[in-house]
């Protein structure tokens, strides 16, 4: 139920509709949608999170959010971030049954323009915007926001996204949108050896994602008895306080998570720091403070002190997504 002080947010935000942006994150489990303006402060109004598997389409979701918030708007821009490639017209959302036409979506929207990009090429984008107050450090350093330079972000949520932008001296920024999380797994030791060699049974080429996220916690879990359960991501997190095999599996997620992501930094040359995102995360803060994580970022060989000055920082801003969707859009068009 919206309430009355959000409703007068709600309308004073769509009172000059034509300056707004339909701004939505998609992934594998939640649809997320806000508004945002086109140019000014990037503050973002009636967020609203669905599940995906209440809604056929993503045009049904959209239409759904714009009659809810603003039904007399002229909204008529939008940018979407999608758990996906959005490479081409057709997207296919990776972990869910929603695909759609870029084009189709647009005319079916009424928009005169719909911007689509990879999720995570969208947390990329909120980088630059993100407070202190966004961030936890995972280690002792700390990034220094005016150096220019290269930075990644990357998470588990229903999947494993990663992502990347350089911001240089000259103001121009790229981001780089990708499908890291879907390269091949690499142990570092022999406890690891076995969880491969029982996955490779399972799925045949065993990618990160096949460990580090939602299902992969899940699946490191069952790997450590050889067996299979019914059991969900949040409740391995909540029985490692009671449960040896939970705790192992929660302190192998993190040490994994560390060792690919000091993989990527040094894939990216990313010495401006690793952003960490996703919806598995928040239960683990602990964990992931606890070492493990930043011993295997770090341990890399010869460039284990290079590494060592890396940042490492988990955001704590639940709207990361639709901030770069914005912001993403607000790039392409000129905005500032």
């Amino acid at each position: 139920m919206t309430s009355s002080s959000q409703i007068a947010a709600i309308e004073a935000a769509v009172s000059d509709s034509a300056g707004l942006i339909l701004v939505g994150d998609i992934g594998g489990t939640h649809a997320r949608f806000a508004l945002a303006p086109l140019a000014g402060s990037l503050q973002l109004t009636a967020l609203r999170k669905w599940r995906v598997a209440d809604f056929p389409t993503l045009v049904k979701a959209a239409q759904a959010y714009l009659e809810e918030v603003a039904p007399n708007s002229a909204v008529r821009l939008g940018s979407i971030a999608v758990a996906g490639p959005a490479v081409d017209d057709r997207v296919q959302v990776t972990n869910c049954h929603w695909q759609f036409s870029i084009q189709e979506t647009q005319h079916a929207l009424g928009f005169e323009q719909l911007h689509t990009i990879n999720d995570f090429a969208a947390n990329s984008w909120a980088l630059p915007g993100l407070e202190d107050v966004d961030l936890v450090p995972i280690g002792a350093c700390r990034p220094d926001k005016g150096r220019d330079g290269l930075s990644v972000v990357l998470g588990p949520g229903t999947g494993l996204g990663v992502g990347a932008i350089h911001c240089g001296r000259d103001g121009r920024v790229t981001v780089f949108e990708t499908e890291g999380g879907h390269v091949s797994f690499a142990p570092t030791n022999e406890e690891e050896d076995r969880i491969l060699l029982r996955l490779r049974q399972r799925y045949g080429r065993v990618s990160y994602e096949r460990l580090l996220c939602g299902a992969g916690l899940v699946n490191i879990y069952d790997a450590l008895a050889d067996c299979g359960t019914e059991i969900e991501p949040s409740e391995v997190t909540a029985r490692a306080i009671s449960d040896p095999r939970a705790a192992r599996a929660v302190e192998l997620f993190c040490e994994m998570l560390g060792s690919f992501a000091g993989d990527v930094a040094l894939m990216y040359g990313a010495w401006n720091g690793v952003y960490l995102a996703g919806g598995v995360l928040g239960a683990m803060r602990q964990a992931l403070a606890g070492g493990g994580f930043r011993r295997c970022f770090e341990n890399k060989g010869r460039f284990s002190a290079m590494l060592a000055q890396v940042p490492t920082l988990l955001i704590d801003q639940p709207a990361l997504g639709l901030m770069g969707a914005a912001a993403a859009l607000r790039h392409q068009l000129g905005s500032r």
